[in-house]
């Protein structure tokens, strides 16, 4: 049977399609076999298996295992954050409205039994096996949280004590609310839903706010 000149136009419109859609098929892929299998216990082949496509065009779009990884690890951050910022950037609040509902919906992620499995699983292991790769991710996905913080106390410079180092008080809150869920959270002293979470981390945030507000403007 000869194939009409649109039947065979549509046969290359599909494998066009698929073909800019491996790259993240092959990302998504990559972060099913880490979430089930460790890190450590990662391959190439199992993440080829998974999204169906062959070990040597992994190798086409990345270097190798620490690449997928990473690459992966950034790919799935942006998508997580970037609905994060579309919902501050429409909120008519204030400032400490805006940082309280990021806070919030971040402490409630990090609560989360899957985000525990991961840290200890996929990014401890990764520390033990790859240093340089989760010296990188750490830097990225601390970095952009705290640029995120950052950008809400940029816009609020006004009602901030004069001479606020906004980078540097971006670190403090972000870091804090990380191992504070790191060691309540995950550390078998308190579990998920627990009433004492929530006020810890309105504890924590009250105390920043006391903090960096303007003297005139202190509670």
């Amino acid at each position: 049977m000869i194939e009409k000149p649109e039947q065979k136009g549509e046969r290359r419109c599909r494998w066009h399609r698929r073909a800019q859609s491996r790259p993240e098929e092959i990302l998504q892929a990559a972060l099913d076999v880490l979430a089930e299998r460790g890190f450590r216990a990662t391959r190439l082949d199992d993440v080829a298996a998974r999204a169906g496509v062959t070990k040597p065009l992994i190798y086409h779009y990345y270097k190798g295992k620490d690449d997928l990884v990473h690459r992966a690890f950034e790919w799935r951050l942006a998508q997580v954050l970037s609905g994060m910022r579309d919902e501050l950037g429409g909120m008519e609040t204030d400032w400490e409205q805006r940082l309280r509902s990021f806070c919030r919906w971040q402490w409630q992620r990090w609560c989360e039994p899957d985000w525990g499995r991961f840290q200890q699983v996929v990014v401890a292991e990764m520390r033990q096996e790859a240093p340089e790769l989760h010296r990188k991710w750490v830097l990225l996905a601390y970095g952009e949280r705290c640029k995120m913080v950052e950008e809400i106390l940029e816009g609020s410079v006004d009602h901030l004590r004069p001479g606020l180092d906004l980078t540097a008080a971006s670190r403090f809150l972000v870091a804090g609310l990380w191992q504070t869920v790191q060691f309540h959270a995950h550390g078998d002293v308190l579990h998920e839903g627990s009433p004492a979470l929530e006020a810890m981390m309105e504890t924590v945030l009250d105390i920043f706010l006391a903090g960096v507000r303007r003297q005139s403007e202190a509670r």
